[in-house]
């Protein structure tokens, strides 16, 4: 649930990230996944997405995590965090990638 507010939200205008796994992270929740540490590793080679999600959220992405159990290959439980986007964040960004796209086609 939201809270309502007298004040309108600012705007959505995160800072695009150029390239590294900022930008790998950001892909795989623009397309609608929930990413965690094993399954980023799998998908990039790097363990370092905890990196990643932290510059995404300081150039102003919403990304919201989840603490998931989980068991180490010995046994031991631990918890994994899984991160992702919300709907209307993702929304907001194809919007705006859209917007960028056809100022090119038209210029």
């Amino acid at each position: 649930m939201q809270q309502l507010t007298l004040i309108p939200p600012p705007p959505f205008a995160p800072v695009w990230p150029s390239a590294g796994l900022a930008l790998a992270a950001l892909g795989l929740m623009l397309e609608g996944c929930t990413i965690d540490h094993p399954g980023f590793e799998r998908e990039t080679g790097s363990w370092r997405l905890a990196a990643a999600i932290r510059q995404l959220r300081a150039a102003g992405w919403p990304v919201q995590s989840v603490d998931v159990p989980d068991t180490l290959a010995d046994g031991r439980p631990r918890y994994v965090a899984r991160y992702h986007l919300p709907a209307d964040a993702i929304a907001a960004a194809r919007a705006a990638a859209n917007g960028l796209a056809a100022a090119l086609e038209a210029a």
